[in-house]
């Protein structure tokens, strides 16, 4: 009866099931409704007394604090499923199943949980909110059926009620954010307890609440730590802004010992950093995400580690040398020289392979011939060389 009379109460733009979604006990040694309100606690508010939520771990740093809805809305727009959510809600209505857990602020209400569903049920009444994407947004409104204003809420005290069970919910549980967004969170989560739990014990209590290991935990806030310093410095004279910042590749790097102690760091999990040396930091912020020699893919990172633990081979590196190219000196001299020469003789070979496919023009002919040249010298030099190593070694 009274999921019927709530029905009513929502003109039909919402739809409930018979029973809310609810988090894995795993999240944190809490039962069920110390979590989660029951249905019966679901109560309807109006579209217009709700309002997004200036700590949301989603936006970028930039964003907190922020409570102008367009420029909310716009950030969010840069991510096209947004408009995907609003074409759903447009053709089958709101599901009281994920109802928006809010608290109140003066006589409004700031949703903690739900901030994407609420940029596309604003945008759905009304679509001048948008500044970008505009056309995709008049057409979802050409075509909706339906366009909530009464929204299904689940109201709490104070969002440090809410933290708890979005930890899990959003870190390991059904609703998985991007790693800078789980990172942030969980800083959250820390200021929240660190205070009453202390530092022996926080790592442990926010695993299980989050349905994790400790180790994780303490990586992932040791990486945003030291994401956050690199901001603070403005990412040390890269031109790059949070959106260009692959964190998951800042913290898969601080799991390798060589670069966590480099940088000065005494452990993937030592959170406070007292000791950081900013020159090396420096140095590996740029080998992550400067342009001009930035990593592409994460299994390059051990490589990253050999070289940075190896004198001789970070010495060649900071000198220019590629980072492939550099790992060689990580190895034995001798090892290494023949590494090089191999991969010169699969270059050369490679090219003599491809000769019949190639029609230079003469001064592209010339530049190709006067290499030739080099490389025959090269081949002498290095002949002549290893011959005089070899009377050194007779004598």
């Amino acid at each position: 009866m009274r999921n019927f009379l709530l029905i009513k109460r929502l003109k039909h733009n919402i739809i409930i099931p018979n029973a809310l979604q609810c988090v894995s006990r795993k999240a944190v040694h809490m039962n069920r409704s110390e979590i989660m309100a029951p249905i019966s606690n679901i109560t309807p508010i109006p579209l217009s007394n709700l309002l997004f939520d200036p700590e949301n771990p989603r936006l970028p740093k930039e964003f907190r604090g922020n409570r102008d809805e367009k420029a909310i809305i716009k950030h969010m727009l840069r991510d096209e499923s947004l408009i995907e959510l609003m074409k759903s809600i447009g053709q089958t209505g709101y599901s009281a199943s994920e109802p928006l857990l809010v608290v109140p602020e003066h006589e409004k209400y700031i949703v903690v949980e739900g901030n994407r569903r609420l940029a596309a049920l604003k945008l759905l009444s009304n679509p001048d909110l948008a500044v970008i994407r505009r056309k995709s947004v008049d057409e979802v409104i050409t075509e909706k059926r339906y366009s909530p204003e009464l929204i299904p809420c689940i109201q709490y005290g104070e969002r440090a009620e809410i933290l708890d069970y979005l930890g899990y919910r959003h870190i390991t549980g059904v609703k998985n954010w991007g790693a800078l967004e789980k990172a942030r969170y969980l800083q959250q989560l820390y200021d929240r307890h660190i205070e009453t739990v202390g530092e022996e014990h926080i790592f442990s209590v926010l695993a299980k609440m989050i349905g994790s290991r400790r180790d994780y935990v303490a990586k992932l806030l040791t990486s945003y730590a030291m994401y956050e310093r690199a901001n603070d410095k403005a990412y040390f004279g890269i031109d790059i802004d949070e959106k260009d910042v692959d964190f998951s590749l800042l913290s898969t790097a601080l799991g390798y010992e060589n670069i966590y102690k480099f940088i000065g760091l005494e452990s993937s999990g030592d959170i406070k950093g007292n000791r950081v040396d900013d020159n090396n930091y420096s140095f590996l912020f740029h080998c992550l995400y400067d342009p001009a020699k930035k990593i592409h893919e994460s299994r390059e990172l051990k490589q990253l580690s050999s070289v940075i633990g190896n004198p001789e081979a970070l010495e060649q590196y900071k000198a220019g040398t590629p980072l492939q190219i550099a790992t060689y000196y990580t190895s034995e001299p001798v090892e290494t020289f023949k590494q090089l020469i191999n991969d010169a003789y699969t270059t050369l070979k490679s090219a003599s392979g491809s000769v019949e496919r190639i029609n230079p023009a003469e001064d592209e002919l010339d530049y190709i011939e006067n290499k030739l040249q080099d490389i025959k010298k090269l081949t002498i030099i290095i002949g002549t060389s290893l011959k005089a190593l070899q009377h050194q070694d007779l004598e």
